[in-house]
């Protein structure tokens, strides 16, 4: 059956999700933060995206017309969606004839699927042979290959995983999937009914949508079979996305972020989100090169190496928590979201990220798969900005190219004189509310011999040598914190959180779990640690000596207080600093 739709502008013209290209010729401010009213540039650059991508499909040609690697991106979608009131009634005529869904010479149902393609032609399909080259006539395999990989994905992502499954588009009995030539460097799309929502009149609204996909990927980073399953994982997990949970138009990074992890939670042995975490070389790339830009930003680049946040979530509590994220985009946008999925496991948005921004500092050489990323031998190393040195009786570094709000930055620094003997402070700033709007601000860190009465600044040890450091920015103290890490472990925490390290405790493989403590001015401190049943399993009674307030956290070794080691499962910690209470929980096992 053929399938040709077109959508008046009053009926409702569609969108889809396009990669991120690069426009010659044409100024484009969509990017510098949340779009609020477009200029005519804006505009411009939107429908030239659109034509640039209608064109590849349509022309016959070895003419690349994008110089930008991408894979999906739902950035001209949204955008095109936000300023739709701002086109001209030609150009929302015009704009609605760009997104009408392909005409393809046949199609085919497997499964829940409705399969749309060519059998000749500039968009015939073509599996690949072992030297990357197409096979003539294969246009049936890659045909019955994508009808399988988008069931699996479907069993995998609803059945196992408990998304919700999407709606099917107006009048239809399957879900529609197109077999395209994209370009290289083209992933996939996901094509949205953005003026017919299913929930008319609430936020956020949700959309059916469907499927477009690349016809061999030839030319990919993750070629063939390869490509096309983290295609159908990816393109799926954004249909969920609109139909399940609903459309945020300044979220774009989140849905990213979650379509890029889902790939290698459906096909681990994939791995094609390395390419947007390093370069064929190795050197740093996406978040790994720029870790100062706002966790929630996009530019078609730095969302998908931020895949590495789903591996964080997905190791340090569970895959379901990303779908719980999920869940609650039902009722409110991504960063509030995740803040409310994190408070249930008595956490906050900021120390999650700081713990997040620990695990990214031991990847490459530096890294622990026990502790931290499974995968982390395989990532690069983070960028360090610049290279201190302590030189009695103080040092003070301004940063003026500064740190974005949810942005990190790492230095080394020297302590010895001989050079030998260093740590990295890794600075947040961590104002959720400035978060996203672009702007950066500088920053002083400050290493001197003594604290000289004041309070703001923190104790720093590392192999004899004592110091005390501080950071501070224009914006208050309270929206920064600062960590000092060796390349084996944390030395020290300035925040107003506490975090417990490693998560999960493995015994007896690993000798201790940490209780990092807020670096505050303290008489005493207390440790306490109960089981799920909230049977009291380990406390510490000499905590108030001093020796051990001066420390800036907790140990404890996995043992009771008759000396077994504790059984696996959760554990609850109560840190009673004077008259504050901090409290969480953490995962132990024992093998």
């Amino acid at each position: 059956m053929k399938r040709r739709v077109r959508f008046s502008v009053v009926s409702g013209a569609r969108f889809f999700c396009l990669v991120y290209v690069l426009v010659p010729q044409v100024e484009c401010n969509l990017y510098a933060g949340n779009l609020d009213k477009p200029s005519s540039e804006d505009i411009k650059f939107i429908i030239h995206r659109l034509e640039a991508m209608r064109y590849s499909k349509q022309k016959n040609t070895t003419e690349e017309p994008f110089s930008e690697v991408g894979k999906c991106g739902f950035r001209i979608g949204f955008d095109a969606l936000r300023v739709w009131e701002y086109f001209t009634p030609q150009q929302q005529i015009y704009v609605a004839s760009l997104l009408d869904p392909p005409l393809l010479q046949t199609d085919t149902v497997i499964g829940r699927f409705r399969i749309h393609y060519d059998t000749t032609g500039f968009n015939e399909p073509a599996l690949l042979d072992l030297s990357g080259q197409r096979i003539p006539g294969s246009a049936r395999g890659y045909v019955d290959s994508t009808g399988k990989m988008f069931n699996d994905v479907w069993n995998f992502e609803i059945d196992t995983l408990g998304y919700t499954a999407p709606p099917l588009e107006p009048g239809e009995l399957f879900h529609n999937v197109y077999i395209v030539n994209l370009g290289s460097g083209f992933y996939g799309q996901t094509v949205p009914y953005p003026y017919q929502p299913i929930n008319p009149g609430q936020t956020p609204p949700r959309y059916s949508s469907y499927v477009e996909v690349h016809n061999d990927f030839q030319f990919f980073f993750s070629q063939g079979m390869k490509g096309l399953e983290v295609t159908a994982a990816h393109e799926f997990h954004h249909t969920v996305q609109l139909g399940s949970y609903g459309y945020w138009p300044n979220d774009i990074y989140f849905y990213e972020i979650t379509s890029t992890w889902m790939e290698d939670v459906v096909y681990d042995d994939v791995n094609d989100y390395y390419q947007y975490i390093k370069f064929t070389s190795g050197r740093p790339r996406g978040h790994f090169e720029t870790p100062h830009r706002s966790f929630n930003i996009s530019d078609g680049l730095i969302e998908y190496s931020r895949a590495i946040w789903g591996k964080y979530v997905e190791k340090r509590f569970s895959r379901s928590k990303m779908r719980r994220i999920w869940e609650y985009m039902r009722q409110e946008s991504s960063l509030p979201a995740i803040s409310s999925s994190l408070n249930e496991e008595g956490m906050s948005l900021r120390e999650a990220y700081a713990e997040f921004s620990v695990w990214n500092y031991f990847t490459g050489n530096r890294a622990d798969t026990l502790s931290y990323y499974t995968e982390g031998r395989n990532y690069p190393e983070i960028k360090i900005r610049d290279t201190l040195r302590y030189q009695n009786p103080l040092v003070v570094f301004s940063d003026n190219i500064g740190v974005q709000s949810l942005g990190v930055v790492y230095h080394r620094l020297f302590l010895d004189p001989g050079g030998t003997i260093s740590v990295v402070p890794i600075i947040l700033k961590a104002n959720l509310a400035e978060a996203g709007n672009g702007s950066s601000e500088s920053y002083q860190y400050t290493v001197r011999s003594s604290a000289q009465g004041d309070d703001s600044f923190i104790e720093l040890q590392v192999q004899g040598y004592v110091y005390w450091v501080k950071v501070g920015g224009v914006g208050n103290l309270s929206d920064w914190s600062l960590f000092h890490v060796t390349d084996s472990t944390i030395v020290a925490i300035l925040s107003s959180e506490s975090l417990v390290y490693p998560n999960p405790f493995y015994i007896p493989a690993q000798p201790w779990v940490r209780f990092q403590i807020p670096q505050v001015g303290r008489n005493s401190a207390s440790l306490y640690i109960f089981s799920s049943n909230l049977d009291l399993t380990f406390s510490d009674d000499q905590a108030s000596r001093s020796s051990v307030v001066a420390s800036p956290f907790f140990m404890w070794n996995g043992r009771k207080a008759n000396g077994e080691y504790a059984s696996s499962g959760i554990y609850f910690y109560v840190i009673q600093l004077d008259d504050q209470h901090y409290t969480g929980k953490f995962t132990l096992i024992r093998k």
